[in-house]
Order: structure tokens, then sequence, then C-alpha cells
């Protein structure tokens, strides 16, 4: 009887999940493994890339500049230097002649990143800019381009490329080796403020909720009772609260079923940008 209760107990206090988390690599501008390998890395454990950067998340205002957002923030996972969203959305915009009446696409600002480069996040005196801090307003005035001076800056932060992600595997993989993942998509985990994350630190995919919406995931628990994805939003601090799975992700984040990651996956907007080597 002692050992059935002692097996019980064991059983209730475990762990959230069967994973155990690891430590992540720093990424390498050329991947290595080579992403054709990376489906095959990461099974069965947690990796957390927060812990190597430390990041908090980014509250875009009432302008429409998620994927800014996202991309910036993969950035500054991968190499602790902050970008300017802003540039990344507008810039996106600017390439593909404003073909929607707000916002933008991951693969427009992974090709943006490779072909015009990302701003750092920084004073620029001589030029009389000072993009240090987020703006709203800064990226809604940027909506049809950012200021031509500051291209040439640009330039000199390219990523030599990016991945599209589309499955599981690969963005478990993608992860474990180092490498965040932007994603856009309609998926929708309810309201946009006042929610709160259940027990295991995750929102559930609502069937009545679209939010046409890009994040970043940067973290990934692999088995388990709770298998899935850490996901960064870009509405702030304090539009979420509740318990968190760790104990230690940044504000403003949650995560989310491998079944709903999936759904987000396979509507073809998720990739990974590779580190900018001037970093």
């Amino acid at each position: 009887m002692n050992k059935l209760l002692i097996a019980l107990a064991l059983l209730v206090f475990a762990p959230l999940g069967a994973t155990q988390y690891q430590q992540v690599p720093t990424p390498r501008i050329s991947p290595q493994p080579a992403p054709e390998s990376w489906k095959g890395s990461g099974k069965g454990s947690a990796f957390l890339l927060y812990r190597t950067h430390p990041i908090k998340a980014m509250n875009q205002g009432n302008a429409p500049s998620c994927v800014g957002a996202a991309a910036a923030k993969a950035l500054e996972l991968m190499g602790g230097r902050p970008y300017s969203a802003e540039w990344i959305y507008g810039s996106a915009r600017e390439e593909f002649s404003f073909t929607t009446r707000a916002g933008a696409n991951c693969a427009w600002a992974a090709h943006i990143i490779q072909h015009n480069g990302a701003l750092p996040a920084s004073a620029f005196a001589a030029l009389g800019e000072d993009i240090t801090d987020y703006s709203a307003v800064r990226a809604n005035n940027w909506s049809r381009g950012p200021p031509t001076l500051l291209k040439p800056i640009a330039a000199l932060y390219k990523s030599p490329g990016y991945i599209a992600v589309r499955s599981w595997d690969t963005l478990r993989g993608a992860i474990s080796n180092g490498y965040p993942v932007i994603v856009g998509s309609s998926v929708g985990f309810g309201p946009s403020t006042g929610q709160s994350r259940d027990s295991s630190g995750s929102l559930r995919a609502r069937w009545w909720s679209r939010w046409n919406h890009a994040m970043v995931f940067i973290g990934v628990s692999d088995g388990g009772r709770n298998e899935g994805a850490l996901i960064l939003n870009s509405w702030g601090d304090n539009w979420v609260g509740g318990p968190k799975r760790f104990g230690d992700e940044p504000d403003g984040s949650f995560w989310a079923s491998r079944s709903d990651v999936e759904k987000m996956l396979a509507q073809g907007d998720s990739f990974v940008i590779l580190p900018i080597a001037r970093n």
C-alpha cells in the first residue's frame, strides 16, 4: 500500500510534461547540423531560447506591425542585439508595394532582412534619428517605407537567408539548434486582453477566434503530457497572466499545444531567419 501511495504521489506532483530542459546551442550563420537534418533533433526534450538571451515582449500598440515585432525579436534572440520592428515592417510593405491595406506577412520580412537588411534599434544622432525604443507612431508613419537615409546602415546588417518551417519536427529541430521561428497565421487563442494561462502555462486555440497575426516561437517541449511550443506575442506584458510552466517565461508569452502549433504552421508563413553576422 505504501509503495502504491508513493507512486501516486510521484505521478500527481511530477513536472508538467515528461520533458527535460536542455541547453540550447548558439545558432550559426551556416546552420550545423544542416536544416535537412533538423527533423531528427530535439526529440523528447525542452528548449527555451530566452534563457540564452533574456527578452521582453514588445507592445505594438495601434500599429499593425506584428510581423516586424516577430522578426525583430527573433533576431534579438540569436544575437542579443535589438532591431527595429518599425524598419522591418515598413521596408517589407515598401518592397511589396503595399499589397495589403495594413500589415505584412512573415515571408516579406524574411526576404527583406536577407536582401535589404535590418536596422539596429539605436540612436543615429548624425542622421537625426533615434529608434532605440519602439514607437507605434513611427511604425504607422513608415508603413509606406522608412527613411531613405537609413537604408545604407540597414544594408550592413543582412541575414544570409531564411528557411521555411512547415512541420512540427522542423520547428522542434530549429529551436533545439538555437533558431527561433516567426509565424504568421489566422489561428486565434481568444480575446486580446484579460487572458489567463491554464495550469500548464498554455492557451488553447478557439474555433471562433481569428487573430491574423504574427508571433515568434521561442521554446519547444517535445513529448509528454503538454507537448507544445512557447510563443512570444507583441501585445505587451499584461494582456495575459496566470501560471508559467517553467516559472521564468517572458511576460506576454504562452504555450500552445502541438496540435494548435501544427495548425499555425500549416498556413505556410513560418520561417527561420538566419542570424546576422555583424551582431
